[in-house]
């Protein structure tokens, strides 16, 4: 299963709420990653939608992600969750 995003409408405000409802549906699947593969593959997902609201989501939910799985992402942001 790939992410592919709706077609831009070419109205900035609809597609940022596509995008934050398509990564508000997916993002609790990265919760719930069983392993590290699991884990990267939702990642990625995240990744291809937001990546900026995927690292606040992750600095917000860091207590709920085993630490490896953190590990797993460091350099992919700029700063350090």
């Amino acid at each position: 299963m790939c992410y592919r995003s709706i077609p831009t409408s070419g109205k900035s405000i609809n597609d940022l709420f596509s995008r934050l409802s398509d990564f508000t549906n997916i993002a609790p699947n990265l919760l719930k990653a069983s392993s590290k593969e699991s884990f990267e593959v939702w990642f990625e997902k995240l990744e291809l939608i937001d990546k900026r609201s995927l690292y606040f989501y992750l600095k917000e939910h860091k207590d709920e992600v085993p630490k490896e799985y953190l590990d797993m992402v460091k350099g992919r942001f700029p700063k350090e969750i």
